[in-house]
């Protein structure tokens, strides 16, 4: 209907309202293809963002490669049938109402440039989720020789195909880029370098411990040593203190009793003295005195 409706106006040179019917129901048609393309993008996109097992990436991979262009395809004729219908509305418009002209026209850049962002803005999410993925698929080369380099090819053509979908639309922000992966015998390289250096370092960090508890058994023996012996001095010097207290204890308890004996002693004396003061006094008669 686009084609034909182009052809009438190169004819007549206006656009009458016969004309315009066979357009005016286009663009909910085209917006209806171009959100479609764009719901199958961001499918495969979060296919690719899901997948977490290497070796089931390539089979994904291969299964964007030959998809991709079909959505593609059906963006482009998207774009390219709403410019078409823009060109024909602004016939239009130019032709009933000139003064709406200039209005008209940024109305319609407005809304293709939005229509240009959504599209962007899903390539990029699935340029971006592979990109991702090959530098993850890149890194297992080793273990997985085959598949790797078959899933960064794959990668690798699908960018290329959005960045050539971005240049021909002029989309600003679309700049893949995926760097080859390393070979087999390039990877299987590093990892033998990887496990000398990892060895070296064992090796390292055991020699430190090995001398860290060295010198933390010295450290121990030598403050053990010096606690033992500051404990034999403080017992030395706690029995010299108790021997010296004992017998100062003792010799106070001897010089107490001596004293309390001698006074004892001398009390008794005094008391016998004065006992001996209170018997009555007994006088003897004197022999060959008094009567016969």
């Amino acid at each position: 209907m686009i084609d034909e409706t182009m052809f009438i106006y190169q004819q007549v040179g206006s656009i009458s309202a016969t004309t315009w019917s066979k357009v005016s129901g286009c663009p909910q048609d085209i917006a209806t293809i171009q959100a479609y393309a764009i719901a199958k993008i961001k499918g495969l996109t979060e296919k690719v963002e899901r997948e977490q097992n290497p070796k089931q990436v390539r089979p994904l991979t291969q299964q964007i490669r030959q998809e991709i262009h079909q959505w593609l395809g059906m963006l482009a004729s998207a774009v390219r049938m709403q410019d078409q219908v823009s060109c024909i509305e602004l016939a239009r418009v130019c032709q009933e109402e000139p003064e709406q002209l200039e209005a008209y026209k940024k109305g319609i850049v407005l809304a293709r440039n939005k229509r240009l962002a959504e599209i962007e803005q899903s390539l990029n999410a699935l340029g971006r989720q592979l990109e991702t993925k090959a530098g993850i698929v890149g890194g297992k080369v080793l273990l997985n020789p085959y598949s790797s380099p078959h899933t960064i090819a794959n990668i690798e053509s699908i960018t290329s195909d959005l960045n050539a979908f971005a240049s021909t639309l002029q989309l600003e922000h679309i700049h893949l880029h995926v760097e080859d992966g390393p070979t087999w015998i390039e990877a299987a390289g590093k990892a033998v370098d990887d496990t000398g250096k990892a060895l070296q370092n064992a090796r390292q960090q055991t020699a430190h411990a090995v001398q860290d508890v060295g010198n933390a058994i010295a450290k121990g023996a030598q403050g053990t040593g010096a606690a033992v012996a500051k404990g034999m001095q403080d017992t030395g010097n706690q029995a010299a203190h108790i021997a010296q207290d004992a017998g100062d204890a003792i010799t106070k308890g001897a010089q107490d009793a001596g004293a309390g004996i001698a006074d004892g002693v001398q009390q008794f004396g005094k008391g016998i003295a004065d006992g001996l003061k209170q018997l009555p006094e007994i006088k003897l008669p004197k022999f060959g005195w008094g009567k016969k």
